[in-house]
């Protein structure tokens, strides 16, 4: 509650500064108040939006490459593959679902830092600790 205050005492500040009409003998100054106050107002948008659970922070895009620990087809030991998402699917009061290439089925949300990676680094490392669900 202490940072929303701080947030909309900043905003109103700017707004009086701002509409004062005081003359502003630099003018890269104002419009840097200008745009502050503007991110400002974005960021208390976002914050509601946030709030009422309407953002999602999705830990990749469609295109973006993840790397998986799966079994291997034939021999069944454990191996890093890459993947690239190809869609995400989002409904009304679930968690998203990403579709990755060469895998059937979805690929749930809570499957990124367990079995879904970023980078090949940190699937690597999860399998050399063994820190995926099932092992």
């Amino acid at each position: 509650m202490a940072r929303k205050k701080k947030l909309n005492k900043a905003i109103k500040n700017l707004d009086e500064m701002l509409d004062s009409g005081v003359e502003w003998s630099n003018q890269k100054l104002k419009k840097a108040h200008i745009n502050l106050r503007k991110w400002l107002k974005e960021l208390r948008n976002y914050r509601k939006l946030e709030k009422q659970g309407r953002l999602i922070r999705l830990p990749c895009v469609a295109g973006d490459s993840v790397y998986m620990v799966d079994r291997h087809e034939i021999y069944g030991e454990l191996e890093v593959n890459k993947r690239v998402i190809s869609s995400i699917l989002i409904n009304e009061g679930k968690p998203p679902l990403f579709k990755a290439e060469g895998v059937c089925g979805r690929v749930k949300l809570e499957e990124f830092g367990k079995t879904v990676f970023l980078t090949r680094q940190e699937a690597e490392e999860a399998l050399a600790r063994k820190e995926w669900e099932g092992e």
